[in-house]
């Protein structure tokens, strides 16, 4: 299958395999990785902020019948934000043999901090807003403003959501032309309108003026 065309949903936490060596070389180029002739993984994860990256997780290899990646490869920058736009071939690797693979899990714990709020996890599995999603920036989701006679469309990020209710607490990435009340930080609830001829993502009200900035 072709990287690029996979759904999210397919790659979050879950583990694939380079299976192209012209593709291969090009990312060991790119990461200043030692080619070798073997399978090379990747892992899928969201990071809040980044967007959906393929974490190259380096070759498997073979010593004394035990199977393992490089464990210094873990902790190196060698990840591949996602694109619709890539062409790597790859196939997807089941659970099961990555157990048998050594310092695979100390890749996953890496990434679990990514995973620590539960409601924005949860929200990544509601289908029905993935056509406002951004291809890249998983969490980030384009809303429609109405002000008075004028409407227009704001990227916002998920903070927050009611998975039952299906409303949502986004933080504005960009300034309202309309209305100086909405501007970049600004909490706004949001929900899904369905009226069979369109849906549409719209803000509801503000929630909190101005979010507050993050702490070092």
């Amino acid at each position: 299958m072709i990287l690029g065309k996979m759904n999210f949903r397919e790659l979050d936490q879950k583990w694939i395999a380079f299976c192209n060596k012209k593709d291969i070389k090009k990312i060991c180029k790119k990461f200043k990785i030692a080619f070798e002739d073997g399978i090379l993984l990747g892992y899928g994860y969201i990071n809040h902020e980044k967007g959906l990256k393929i974490k190259i997780a380096g070759f498997v290899s073979k010593e004394n019948d035990i199977y393992s990646i490089d464990q210094e490869l873990i902790f190196k920058k060698s990840s591949i934000v996602f694109s619709k736009k890539l062409k790597y071939k790859v196939d997807k690797v089941d659970n099961s043999i990555v157990d048998k693979i050594e310092h695979c899990d100390q890749l996953m714990i890496h990434f679990e901090s990514y995973y620590q709020k539960k409601a924005i996890v949860e929200s990544r599995k509601i289908a029905e807003i993935d056509e406002f999603r951004h291809e890249t920036f998983i969490d980030d989701v384009e809303l429609t403003l109405n002000t008075g006679k004028n409407s227009e469309y704001l990227w916002a990020r998920i903070e927050d959501c009611s998975i039952n209710d299906k409303v949502f607490v986004c933080s504005l990435l960009e300034n309202s032309e309309y209305n100086k009340k909405y501007k970049v930080n600004t909490l706004v609830l949001a929900k899904v309108l369905d009226n069979k001829k369109k849906k549409s993502f719209v803000i509801d009200y503000i929630v909190d003026i101005v979010k507050k900035e993050k702490q070092d």
